[in-house]
């Protein structure tokens, strides 16, 4: 038994090490960088420590890499090099020629995954200190270069001589961020890879050295860099992109002629500037098609797309620049092929107010807009309506002082981004604020919102929406349409106080996962209920008064058209309700085509004001209640009100009885698939409201015993 046991843990053994043979590391498809020549300098000894002895240069394979160079191996702490390979003696060393003629140091670059070393050779040359000094020929060097010369091209030579006539040697002995090289005769220019921006800087100050050999002469040298005259290039310009392509040349840049202030120049992009002083929208056409880039320098208040014809020719914003913006309204409204958002700056928003509209309908957009300082907007109406591209953060926006957020992502189908930290205490109304959002979950339930007097239609067809909403509803007078549509949502909003509210109608439609208890809201304001619950198919909560008299009650409602249309599962308690004003029960309880489960006690309902009853039990095929102590005097319709109903021949008939003793105006009934008992007493009822006007058919009569 010990030697199977011994032979069995030797197999698991064989098996680890076999498996761990497998797993070797991952290949590495990074290439090892190169240091390539020079690796010997020649420096006099009475060198100091600001002196250049030379630049190491490298390669890699991997463009994208940024290389990093350091001193492996020293020669007595005397060499000290920069990040970007610049060698020189350390800070307070010296070189002594007679002490020490040649120093061997090893240097390393790095691509940050692998690294290469190479050795440099430094031989010091002795110092005559009778030999003279070399003196450059000018006493200073000013050169006036465009910021669009290439590298290597050279823009000034310096020229120098030497007492002895010895061989000279030029070098830069202090950089500007390595923008230029010299050659050993003298030659300047800008470094390899390197490029001057009049934006960036105008000048830059460098300190060329020359050497005998001995002694070493230096003096600064001034590039004053000249600019090329494009707007596009200046950092204060707002750059956008257009492609000018199919159906005409032209390009309009609408204006918000609201603001009379506009002082500002435009360069068009194809060598065309000039010079706007009037609130006029802009228009200027091309010789040729194209992709052009028009630059904006100066007092331009505000962009205003929506006066635009060719708004659709707006591909990109490049640069916002320093423009003190005035109004974001309608700013690039229905700009349909706006993608391209490259910038790095941010706009000047200090004096806008109004954001209503500002990427409405731009449907390909989605900058990151995060950074925007928006703290003085007081409107942001419509800002993302129907940009269904767009799903940006913006959980850094300050909007505090934002009273209108109606309709600000409607039809924003992609927005999902994290707002949950919005301080929206002063919004008034979200009305349809997320009305289409059909990706929009976002956590939301914190907000305040005391000074909020509309959700209409909130989150009307916001498919996926579904969060607890801890809300302070106690300003709000409009819940219409608040969630119709909104398939998923069963949030816990039981706490809300809708003691303002005026109108419900269709507030739960179609929300067909809802069935939350809101039985304690109070909605003595309420006028309207229309469809308040219609399609809502999962509904099933008592709704009745209560000991609460607040609650749920709808004295004030006169309409409750289609309020429990098709909402299939709803058998709540309202019996107590008091319906005293309610002029249209239509399709009230209408049913689907496979009934529905409503059968509650509604027979002491006052319904004495109500005009139309028109399919109000239609196809309920399990409510079954005697009606006939309803007043129907002022009703005029009752076309399918009973049809395919569960009324019992017993109810239908006690129906039938109660109603005939009133002035009755419906000129009809239809009570399709009721039956009625074939007795004097019940066929006289009948009879006597087809007398008073009332054609009643579909139903039929059956012998009772």
């Amino acid at each position: 038994m010990k030697l199977k046991n011994l032979f069995y843990a030797s197999l698991l053994a064989l098996a680890i090490i076999s498996c761990s043979k497998d797993d070797g590391p991952d290949i590495s498809n990074n290439n090892t960088p190169v240091i390539t020549d020079p690796k010997t300098f020649n420096v006099p000894e009475n060198i100091d420590d600001v002196y250049v002895i030379g630049t190491i240069k490298a390669t890699d394979a991997d463009e994208e890499d940024t290389l990093e160079f350091s001193i492996s191996a020293n020669s007595d702490a005397l060499f000290e090099i920069t990040k970007t390979g610049s060698l020189s003696l350390a800070n307070g060393k010296s070189l002594d020629f007679a002490t020490k003629s040649q120093h061997i140091i090893s240097v390393s670059v790095s691509d940050g995954e692998d690294s290469a070393k190479a050795n440099i050779t430094i031989n010091v040359t002795e110092v005559d200190e009778n030999n003279g000094t070399p003196s450059f020929n000018e006493a200073s060097y000013v050169y006036q270069v465009d910021e669009n010369i290439g590298s290597g091209v050279v823009f000034g030579t310096l020229t120098a001589n030497d007492p002895e006539s010895d061989p000279l040697e030029f070098l830069i002995t202090e950089n500007d961020n390595e923008l230029f090289a010299i050659t050993p005769q003298g030659s300047l220019s800008v470094a390899e890879g390197k490029n001057l921006d009049f934006e960036t800087s105008e000048q830059h100050i460098i300190t060329v050295g020359v050497t005998d050999g001995n002694t070493t002469t230096t003096i600064q040298v001034t590039i004053n860099v000249t600019d090329d005259g494009k707007l596009a290039d200046d950092p204060r310009s707002f750059v956008t992109t257009w492609s000018v392509v199919n159906g005409g040349l032209d390009i309009e840049i609408g204006l918000n002629q609201a603001y009379n202030d506009y002082d500002f120049e435009i360069d068009w992009g194809d060598g065309h500037t000039e010079v706007v002083i009037s609130n006029a929208d802009l228009t200027h056409s091309y010789e040729a098609p194209g992709d052009y880039t028009v630059a904006i320098m100066g007092a331009f208040l505000a962009i205003k797309m929506s006066n635009s014809s060719t708004k659709h020719r707006l591909v990109g914003i490049e640069q916002w620049g320093t423009t003190v913006w005035q109004s974001m309204e309608k700013a690039f409204f229905d700009c349909i092929s706006l993608k391209n958002y490259n910038v790095t700056d941010t706009p000047n928003l200090s004096q806008v107010t109004i954001y209503d509209d500002a990427f409405a309908g731009a449907t390909n957009f989605n900058g990151n807009l995060n950074n925007w300082d928006v703290s003085k907007a007081i409107s942001m109406a419509g800002m993302f309506s129907n940009a269904n591209s767009f799903n940006s953060d913006l959980d850094n926006w300050n909007v505090g002082n934002v009273s209108d957020m109606s309709y600000m992502f409607s039809g924003a189908s992609a927005f999902n981004g994290n707002i949950s930290s919005w301080n929206v205490e002063k919004v008034t109304t979200m009305a349809r604020m997320f009305d289409g959002a059909s990706s929009f979950n976002g956590a939301i339930g914190g907000w305040t919102t005391t000074e909020l007097a509309s959700i209409e239609s909130m989150f009307s067809d916001a498919i996926v929406f579904n969060q607890d909403l801890n809300w302070d509803t106690s300003k709000v007078t409009n819940m219409e349409r608040t969630f119709i549509g909104a398939i998923a949502f069963n949030g816990n909003i039981g706490s809300w106080d809708t003691g303002l509210v005026e109108t419900m109608e269709a507030m739960f439609d179609t929300a067909t996962s809802f069935n939350q208890d809101i039985g304690n809201w109070n909605t003595e304001s309420v006028i309207n209920m229309n469809a308040m619950f219609s399609n809502a198919t999962s509904f099933n909560q008592d709704l009745n008064t209560s000991l609460d008299l607040s609650a749920w009650n709808v004295e004030n409602v006169t309409d409750m058209e289609n309020m429990f249309n098709n909402a299939i599962a709803f058998n709540g308690n309202i019996s107590d309700w008091n319906t005293g004003k309610v002029t249209t029960m239509r399709a009230m309880f209408q049913g689907a085509d496979n009934g529905s489960a409503f059968n509650g006690d509604i027979t002491g309902w006052d319904t004495s004001q109500v005009t139309t009853m028109m399919s109000m039990f239609n196809d309920a095929t399990l409510f079954n209640r005697d009606l006939g102590d309803w007043n129907i005097e002022n009703v005029t319709s009752m076309a399918f009100m009973l049809s395919n109903s569960g009324l019992s021949t017993f109810a239908y008939d006690g129906t039938l009885i109660g109603w005939s003793a009133q002035n009755i105006q419906a000129p009809s009934l239809t009570a399709t698939g009721l039956q009625y008992c074939d007795v004097p007493e019940v066929n006289a009822a009948r009879q006597t409201l087809n007398d008073k006007g009332m054609n009643i058919s579909g139903d039929n009569a059956v012998p009772c015993f």
